[in-house]
């Protein structure tokens, strides 16, 4: 008897197959360039096959006689992902790899008569397990198909989970991931037509392609907002003072108890009146106040801290994250909860981590105490909250990494601590009739703090030296001119947080999105900022279409799409819901089509040349260094805009996307004495490398040429 098992990644199949092998040694085959293993488990062979992601994709039937960009588009259909390549397969990898893959698929699954799929729980990987069988077996018998649910890739949870499984598919989870890829195509494929062919018919530009999605749009358009208001904001002068308050050789900064004066003449007759006096303490109050420790991580608070300490975007600490998974190291990433499970054995966990020297002594001390886990409000049936699993790293991790792990493992400890405690000291000074306050606060219990070294270290907790009431010092002061700030830019994080507030995208597409929106050029920088064309199409939108950049109405999909996994809907009545709401803005668009084309023309052009200008020529005044083609040949160079008075030009590569730095060579500057711009290139498949545009021409390599070019 044989048995299929559909895992979605190569390393969690190999993991996967290493623990259901009984001898732990399952067989490796390679077939069609394709690897998958074959193991044995009570007297079964399982075929464990690695599906690599989405095989199948929503793509939609081509209308005779329609242009490429025509709309409404609403007669979709679910392809493998190869066919969309099929133009390019002589030139793309990807169309053979998913090709072989689904071949492979199907050869397999001819000569089994049980079928497992142990993908990812969640709403992507059950529809990569589904459209899988749905292929390769037909939609009918996938009902015979069995689940596999597991939330680590340890030895005793897929054990469990392959001979406890879940008698069928979650269809409800499935269909939801079904609706969900359908809707989101809706609306990127329609408005996306609807953008582009109204940038066709312009008389300076020919096409530019432009995309926009059912979140996408409100995420821009709240960025573009705070720009505005930004760009808008008028600041208004006020004045501070600055004091201190001198003992033994130190200062202690005290504030006056009005902080801000609007009017410089009343800070001046403060000032005045303070000048030449002595501070004195007439009051002193202490209080106590707790911070409670920690609640565990789920995929959002795990974002928050790797941003707040280490500045990691949530793309990037959802990447780690499943690094760190797929090694067996933590638990599920993509997860809501925030409630430890009974069922997780605690103990077990903090014995295993104890063996590594770094969490020795931390783990010796927390097996003294009763674990109780503090706990969080959010929940999620499908998958406990990040956790170490007690794995020691095998192999080194590198630095992202290591943070990413030790932010979880410290976490974990934390939630067994006690509350932390603090003691607040307030000082009222008076001078002359004036009143400052000088403030300070002692930590008196570390509690869970000294579980995690991480936060321990970024907190102020400085104390202040026992005054007596009634004692003397000296003070000084002065003013300080400032001015009011404008709203603060977002970053990464933070638009993610507002997304998350406003129901919009799911905990795993989150990320995702915003980094769609810089690599559509909507948006640039960490504290972001929307570009020119970001800046545009909103407007654009926000005058013809607005319904496309509504909150809520993208906010009652999700919930919709939610309320099918719940059963509660069925996917037909959400997807007939869009078509309708589709059709009353498409009919928009079409009536005002020139006009929203012309409104885009001049941020599309400006967008244009700033995507094209490297830097300062270094050997003319004026001139800029752009990327230029070739009428000739074709092919692409750096040139100078005040050619043909300037032939400065530079080879470059003809593949791959070139990024200016706004930085310039030191080793140049040093051996030619001229500035040379440097860029960042990114090879398809390759990591991204910075470099000087005048590289070719170094005489040689020295240990400061190898500055110059580097991985990131």
């Amino acid at each position: 008897m044989s048995v299929l098992v559909i895992t979605e990644k190569p390393l969690a199949c190999k993991k996967i197959a290493k623990i259901l092998d009984e001898k732990n040694s399952p067989k490796l085959v390679k077939l069609k360039n394709v690897e998958y293993y074959r193991a044995e488990r009570g007297g079964k062979v399982l075929l464990l096959v690695p599906a690599i992601g989405h095989l199948f994709t929503v793509s939609h039937k081509k209308e005779e006689g329609k242009g490429n960009f025509e709309y409404p588009v609403f007669d979709l259909k679910w392809v493998p992902n190869y066919e969309k390549l099929a133009l390019a397969r002589k030139k793309n990898r990807q169309y053979y790899q998913y090709k072989n893959l689904l071949d492979i698929f199907k050869k397999v699954s001819q000569v089994c008569n049980e079928y497992i799929v142990a993908c990812d729980y969640d709403i992507e990987g059950s529809t990569i397990g589904y459209k899988i069988l749905e292929y390769c077996i037909g939609g009918e018998r996938v009902s015979i198909a069995k689940r596999m649910k597991f939330s680590s890739l340890t030895e005793r949870e897929i054990i469990n989970s392959y001979e406890c499984p879940m008698p069928s598919l979650n269809f409800n989870l499935i269909e939801s991931g079904i609706c969900r890829h359908e809707v989101d195509y809706l609306f990127g494929i329609n408005l996306s037509h609807a953008l582009t062919l109204s940038t066709t018919k312009l008389e300076k530009i020919n096409f530019y392609l432009l995309t926009i999605g059912r979140v996408q749009g409100p995420t821009l358009a709240e960025l573009v907002e705070r720009e505005k208001s930004i760009l808008q904001f008028i600041p208004e002068d006020y004045w501070k003072i600055k004091g201190f308050l001198k003992f033994q050789g130190k200062k202690y900064p005290i504030e006056c108890v009005k902080k801000r004066f609007y009017d410089e003449n009343e800070i001046d007759r403060v000032l005045d009146r303070c000048k030449n006096k002595q501070g004195v303490i007439s009051d002193i109050k202490k209080s106590d106040f707790y911070r409670n420790p920690p609640v565990p991580y789920n995929l959002s608070g795990l974002q928050d801290d790797a941003w707040n300490f280490f500045k990691y975007n949530p793309s990037t600490t959802l990447k780690i994250a499943e690094s760190l998974y797929l090694k067996s190291l933590i638990s599920y990433p993509r997860t809501s909860n925030q409630v430890i499970p009974k069922s997780l054995n605690i103990n077990q966990i903090i014995q295993s981590l104890e063996k590594c020297t770094e969490y020795k002594s931390l783990c010796d001390e927390l097996l003294k105490l009763q674990l109780v886990p503090n706990k969080g409000k959010k929940t999620d049936p499908a998958h406990p909250p990040i956790t170490p699993t007690g794995n020691i790293p095998a192999e080194g991790l590198n630095k992202t990494e290591k943070n990413i792990y030790n932010l979880i493992v410290y976490n974990f400890f934390s939630i067994f601590g006690q509350p932390a405690k603090f003691e607040k000291t307030k000082y009222k000074v008076m001078i002359d009739t004036d009143t400052f306050y000088l403030t300070g606060q002692n930590l008196v219990d570390k509690g869970w703090l000294k579980f995690n070294p991480i936060v321990a270290k970024g907190l102020k907790a400085e104390g202040l030296p026992p005054f007596n009431l009634g004692q003397i010092f000296d003070v000084e002061l002065k003013k300080e001119k400032k001015q009011t700030k404008p709203p603060a830019r977002y970053n990464p994080n933070s638009i993610r947080k507002w997304m998350e507030k406003n129901e919009i995208g799911t905990k795993s597409t989150r990320s995702e999105i915003i980094k769609k929106l810089y690599e559509r050029k909507y948006i640039k920088n960490k504290l972001i900022e929307p570009t020119k064309i970001g800046m545009s199409l909103i407007d654009v939108l926000k005058r013809y279409v607005p319904e496309i950049l509504s909150v809520e109405m993208t906010r009652e999909l999700e919930r919709m799409m939610n309320k099918i996994e719940m059963g509660e809907i069925h996917k037909d009545d959400v997807i007939n819901n869009v078509k309708e709401r589709l059709m009353i803005i498409l009919g928009k668009f079409k009536a005002d089509e020139m006009s929203i084309g012309k409104s885009l023309e001049d941020s599309i052009i400006k967008t244009y040349e700033e995507q094209s200008i490297i830097g300062k020529c270094p050997n003319c005044d004026g001139g800029t260094l752009k990327i230029l083609y070739s009428k000739k040949t074709k092919k692409r160079f750096i040139g100078c805009s005040n050619y043909p008075k300037c032939t400065t030009s530079f080879p470059i590569s003809q593949k791959g996307k070139i990024t200016p730095l706004n930085k310039y060579c030191k080793y140049c500057e040093d051996e030619f004495g001229k500035k040379y711009p440097m860029v960042r290139l990114q090879l398809p498949k390759k990591r991204p490398f910075t470099t000087c545009v005048n590289w070719a021409n170094h005489k040689k390599r020295t240990d400061k040429t190898k500055g110059d070019l580097k991985d990131e």
